[in-house]
């Protein structure tokens, strides 16, 4: 490589190189004119020199050959100085070595320059000279791929010939169809298509080190090698074999049988596990019972919404005696969280349970997205969350999804029933109970006579749509009306008193349920035991 500099300051440098083993890289800046046509270069030796000995050395004292080569140079440049470089092999430890180097124009030659350099490395001089060049050879076909391994010694220039077998034929070159490959550069690869047969292969190193003559050993490596058909595996018909194969195949079905007996059993045993987990959970606290159970199912939402929803509990359980399931109670939570999701689904699908839905705008923006559905925007929809989630939230949106997909299977009016409240009136799930929706507080007494109605009267309870529902003549009647002053009074309450709650969004629910509120539920609760 040649480069150009315009200071008039000459060196000289040899340093190792960090990718193979003993190459030193050197660098020469001197003076130049456009005349230059050759660089040359001589590398010498001398072993067991200390390296105080080597800075002593004498140019006149000239030691064995190491590497000599000679480059052509093509230079146009108006330049006083250039600098030179290239790179030197099989440079081996504690050595003193001599480097001579002089500039050629035409016929004449330039003063030589002289450096000493002591080398110091991890590599003797054996480690190049001894070294061997294993061949691997592999054929596919007629395709012939033949590796050669060159230990220590990189291919840095290099000849390739293939060899036939036919007496007096000539050497063809190949060297085209090899490849150096391998960071150290010492794997050579060749690639080629010939006919069936014996061959010889010669590998010819040209580097500047096959000058020296302690090297001569390594310069040529010849390969000898039969290019034929690989060898079909062949088949065997020995008894000894099939027994063997058969006893493998037998081990093999006996293992699988275990592995699908273990599985059958882990399932069988889950199956177990999960059916007594749920009855324990779904199990009256006195036995021989056998009466329906109510599941209440709402968003959570602020505290006013939430006491309105323990309320609701209460009375539920009271006036009809049968178990409420509330997920968001404590004690029913930590009952069913081993199982929340399978629980849910027997809840909605069990003949024996009946779902009550309290709707309000927070379980509307649960169960539907918001946001700007625009064809600029056709993905951007939103869903509300929660900022303090609860493991119960997520059976409220598994209950919606539940109701849409079951509910054309059942008597939906005998099993779900919607509630809203007054000033809060939204419809999550349009499609169950469409021709029926209980509105608190006017339709309290109707919700609570279609969950029993063995605690009412025929004539007790009219329908929604039946004028004067409620009359002065009858008790139940009367003290009805007190009770429905004293819920609307608390249902208006929390529609004018909406503030923020759970959600970060515009349409927060607001609600203000006071000390009244929960008096008149329970009121309402002992509705059942008016006569």
């Amino acid at each position: 490589m040649l480069n150009s500099y315009n200071h008039s300051e000459s060196k000289f440098t040899f340093v190792p190189s960090k990718d193979v083993a003993g190459r030193y890289n050197i660098n020469w800046c001197t003076e130049s004119d456009k005349a230059v046509t050759n660089w040359e270069l001589t590398l010498r030796y001398i072993e067991n020199s200390s390296e105080n000995k080597c800075q002593k050395y004498s140019l006149d004292m000239r030691g064995p050959h190491h590497s000599f080569f000679q480059r052509k140079l093509n230079m146009d440049l108006n330049c006083t100085n250039v600098c030179f470089s290239t790179s030197l092999d099989l440079i081996f430890n504690g050595t003193c070595y001599h480097i001579k180097t002089l500039l050629h124009h035409g016929n004449i030659s330039t003063s030589p320059s002289d450096y000493i350099f002591y080398a110091k490395n991890e590599f003797s001089k054996q480690h190049f000279t001894e070294s061997q060049s294993p061949v691997n050879t592999q054929s596919n076909g007629e395709h012939l791929t033949v590796h050669w391994f060159l230990s220590y010694i990189p291919a840095t220039e290099y000849s390739m010939y293939l060899f036939g077998d036919s007496t007096g034929q000539l050497p063809k070159d190949v060297t085209n169809n090899c490849t150096v490959v391998g960071r150290r550069q010492t794997e050579v690869v060749c690639s080629l298509w010939v006919p069936y047969g014996d061959y010889r292969m010669r590998l010819q190193h040209l580097a500047p080190w096959t000058t020296g003559s302690i090297f001569n050993s390594i310069i040529n490596r010849d390969y000898r090698f039969e290019h034929k058909p690989e060898n079909p595996v062949p088949v065997t018909h020995n008894n000894s074999g099939l027994l063997w194969i058969s006893c493998g195949a037998l081990a093999f079905v006996l293992t699988l049988t275990v592995a699908l007996v273990l599985v059958c059993r882990r399932i069988e045993s889950k199956r177990v596990w999960m059916q007594w987990i749920m009855q324990s959970v779904w199990k009256r606290n006195s036995p021989g019972m056998c009466r329906t159970r109510v599941v209440l199912v709402y968003a959570r939402d602020c505290p006013h919404v939430m006491r309105l929803a323990a309320a609701l509990r209460t009375l539920l359980s009271r006036v009809t005696d049968d178990p409420v399931y509330d997920v968001y109670c404590p004690e029913r939570w930590s009952a069913v969280a081993g199982a929340a999701g399978e629980w849910m689904r027997r809840a909605v699908t069990s003949p024996d349970t009946r779902l009550v839905l309290l709707q309000t705008p927070a379980l509307q923006h649960l169960h539907r997205a918001t946001g700007d559905l625009t064809p600029e925007h056709p993905l951007l929809g939103s869903v509300a969350v929660y900022r303090q989630p609860h493991g119960a939230d997520e059976l409220v949106t598994l209950a919606l999804r539940l109701l849409n997909e079951t509910a054309h299977r059942t008597a939906q009016y005998h099993k779900f029933y919607k509630i809203t409240v007054s000033g809060l009136e939204v419809d999550v799930v349009p499609t169950v109970t469409p021709y029926r929706s209980y509105q608190l507080p006017q339709d309290t007494l109707i919700l609570l006579r279609d969950l029993d109605p063995s605690l009412f009267h025929t004539e007790s309870v009219q329908t929604p749509n039946e004028e004067n529902r409620f009359s002065n003549e009858a008790p139940l009647n009367r003290s009805s009306l007190y009770k429905k002053e004293c819920v609307t009074h608390t249902t208006n309450r929390i529609a004018h008193e909406r503030r923020d709650s759970l959600f970060g969004i515009n349409k927060e629910i607001r609600g203000g349920l006071s000390l009244m509120a929960i008096l008149c539920a329970f009121l309402l609760s002992t509705q059942g035991h008016v006569t």
